[in-house]
């Protein structure tokens, strides 16, 4: 190994934190951590951060204030928007109750290619349901080239393999939260499906 790149990796396992002294200097507002030094400068820090996002330098002591204030302004909106967005997320308990076993859930997936899948809920407690996977068959006359149209068959399940999901909101509209797509509560309209030769 180079005597240099060994030299680096030490550097790096010591774990130096070049702001930790004026970190600790900062006056903690509650969303920021703010640190006024000499010649209008200001280091602002999020709560858990090691480094600063903001640096720097002002005309004024006023300008200075203004923009601690906008930033400070800022945050306080940003968490307003976030607990907003959880609370719609969760949805109201009404949302939550028009949910009922023996929903069906489409999950549409894929990258060149739309993959359709349905979910049957079998069993719903709160917001946490299972649900199996059931067949689909497609739908008469909407086939073209690689690709066709297809229903879902209720209570015809592929296997007994169960999944646990948490409900969720969007749009007041529940979902499921899956890791490529989308797996929504299906209108009971066919959907598009498309796949390689």
């Amino acid at each position: 190994m180079p005597r240099n790149k060994k030299k680096y990796m030490d550097v790096k396992k010591m774990n130096i934190d070049m702001w930790e002294e004026k970190r600790n200097k900062s006056e903690d507002l509650g969303l920021i951590k703010v640190l006024k030094e000499e010649n209008n400068i200001v280091k602002i820090w999020k709560p858990k951060a090691t480094n600063p996002y903001a640096n720097y330098r002002f005309r004024s002591p006023e300008e200075r204030e203004q923009y601690i204030k906008d930033q400070l302004a800022s945050h306080q909106e940003h968490q307003r928007l976030k607990q907003e967005y959880k609370k719609k997320r969760k949805g109201s308990p009404e949302l939550l109750n028009s949910v009922k076993i023996g929903d069906i859930f489409h999950y549409s997936w894929g990258y060149d290619q739309t993959q359709c899948e349905y979910y049957q809920v079998i069993e719903r407690s709160g917001y946490m349901v299972k649900i199996q996977e059931i067949c689909q068959e497609s739908v008469p006359g909407s086939d073209g080239f690689m690709c066709d149209h297809r229903i879902a068959k209720k209570d015809n399940f592929i296997n007994d393999k169960v999944l646990t999901k948490k409900i969720y909101f969007s749009n007041d509209k529940p979902y499921l939260s899956f890791p490529y797509g989308s797996c929504s509560l299906w209108d009971g309209r066919p959907m598009y499906c498309s796949w390689y030769a």
